[in-house]
């Protein structure tokens, strides 16, 4: 991953987000390699193989429940933004929280980063997988 994830972590640093370059320096100081149950880091790959997105599911250590999950690092390169990759990448991850956890967990989904936002979690929401799996 460290090779193919450059010139996503330059672009997102351009940018001026720096979720990238903590993802790399947890991953290489082992913080946070997503091994956990439930967990996982997806890499999202277009044409001759580029990474143009990335996106981690981890246990949330700030809940008290622990079936509650919550999407981190996610970024998509800007070209291919609007393009579905995204929700293509977000549906995968739903999914893949809805087989491995049981029908009453939840993700937690930030809206904008923490920390711009001091650590305080305002814009930051609750999906039921439950109820986005359709089932009574």
């Amino acid at each position: 991953m460290e090779h193919d994830i450059k010139e996503l972590l330059i672009e997102s640093q351009e940018e001026g987000f720096c979720f990238l370059t903590k993802l790399i320096v947890e991953y290489k100081n082992g913080q946070n390699v997503f091994n956990k149950i439930g967990e996982r880091l997806w890499e999202v790959y277009g044409k001759k193989n580029k990474l143009i997105g990335v996106a981690g599911l981890n246990q949330n250590p700030n809940s008290q429940y622990a079936n509650v999950r919550r999407v981190r690092r996610f970024y998509v390169s800007a070209q291919f933004r609007r393009k579905g990759v995204g929700k293509q990448l977000l549906k995968e991850i739903i999914h893949y929280a809805g087989t491995i956890m049981t029908l009453s967990s939840y993700i937690q989904i930030w809206t904008k980063p923490s920390y711009f936002m001091n650590e305080t979690a305002l814009n930051a929401y609750t999906i039921n997988i439950k109820s986005l799996m359709n089932i009574n």
